[in-house]
């Protein structure tokens, strides 16, 4: 199923009616963009670079505080090499669910009604463009605004949904309520819902693991272990199926012994390679920040993460993943060759022995396929 991205009707003109020619080339963070004027809202703005725009949305509840930040990128041309953090939004959007007849009047008038896949409290809405729609079957009657049929939207498959922002004070109402359930301990859980980035909390979808206790999930064999980290209850996660072990560790200050023992489990290890030393040392962070990373409960460096593996190498390890690398701290690059160096040092080749990569920070990974 295709991710559904959640937008606000600020965005409606820019995503739908996007035109920018992006042009096939690496953009670097550190251009400067072009602000493109706005005349009537207030609490957004839109940035415009050469191969994306960043479109920052200020909370209407709390305008000292940023609501999103999207990266809407011309669906004709590859994703950015570089970009910064925010939910990339492909652009124009090709199918919508609606959810008040005001964004529907507003789409209508920017000529792109056509991309009107699903509305609620379609008795409300009088455009004959979305009646005749409703009759023809080119749009779908989701329900009720404040009670959507969950079924009908997922069926759509649609690119994003358009809420009222009066609904639950700028909550998603039902579309959390998918049934889709959200694995955690419980501090973790109690440490979500008190963060106020969740506008909409957890209720249903919560459900409980238990440190080192395995877990069966349909075909997965789960163990979730602590980790040194200065966050609410830090935990990495082993994961087995069909034979292979998965193990994800990505923000720790020190490989613990708890945590060797699930490394050293691993077919495949995704495990955080955070800074360089000296780029972090030189860098503007403050003084306190430089030392909260550098502690036992901050986080690793390239250099650490290297040692460590050169030192614990398994002859089942096949894939190295390196990830939550810094912006400002590290570079993807950087981080693979201190890795690199560090296991020819013992002798273990890099792309013979056991592949390696270093995840970009704001750009998916590939998709990888295991026998």
């Amino acid at each position: 199923m295709k991710k559904v991205t959640l937008l606000f009707l600020m965005l409606t003109l820019v995503l739908f009616l996007s035109a920018c020619s992006g042009k096939d080339k690496t953009v670097s963070v550190f251009i400067s963009g072009d602000t493109i004027p706005l005349r009537y809202a207030d609490n957004l703005t839109l940035v415009s670079y050469p191969d994306y725009t960043i479109a920052t949305l200020r909370n209407p509840w709390d305008t000292l505080k940023t609501l999103h930040t999207y990266i809407l990128v011309p669906a004709s041309q590859p994703l950015p090499a570089h970009m910064p953090e925010g939910t990339i939004v492909r652009t124009p959007l090709r199918k919508s669910v609606i959810y008040s007849s005001v964004h529907c009047s507003l789409m209508d008038k920017l000529g792109a009604a056509g991309s009107i896949g699903g509305v609620c409290d379609l008795k409300y809405i009088k455009l004959p463009v979305i009646q005749d729609g409703y009759r023809n079957g080119t749009v779908t009657d989701c329900g009720d605004g404040m009670n959507p049929d969950m079924e009908k939207i997922i069926d759509l498959h649609p690119d994003a949904i358009l809420l009222s922002p009066f609904e639950n004070s700028g909550g998603y109402g039902r579309v959390e309520k998918l049934n889709i359930p959200i694995y955690t301990t419980a501090r973790i859980h109690e440490g979500i819902n008190r963060s106020y980035c969740m506008t909409e909390k957890l209720y249903s979808s919560v459900r409980y693991l238990e440190k080192q206790q395995p877990m069966q999930l349909e075909d997965f064999h789960i163990e979730s272990f602590e980790v040194p980290h200065d966050g609410t209850d830090n935990v990495g996660y082993c994961i087995e199926i069909d034979g292979k072990v998965f193990a994800f560790l990505t923000d720790l200050g020190e490989i613990t012994p708890t945590a060797a023992e699930y490394i050293r489990k691993a077919n495949y290890l995704i495990l955080e390679a955070n800074y360089d030393e000296e780029m972090l040392r030189m860098g503007t962070y403050p003084q306190y920040l430089k030392e909260r990373i550098t502690s036992r409960t901050g986080h690793m460096s390239n250099i650490a993460t290297a040692e460590f593996l050169s030192e614990n190498m398994t002859e089942h390890l096949q894939y190295i993943w390196l990830c939550h690398l810094s912006k400002d701290n590290n570079h993807p690059e950087l981080a693979y060759k201190t890795v690199e160096w560090k296991l020819r040092e013992k002798g273990i080749i890099v792309g013979k022995d056991v592949q390696l990569c270093a995840l970009k920070r704001t750009t998916p990974s590939d998709l990888y396929e295991f026998e």
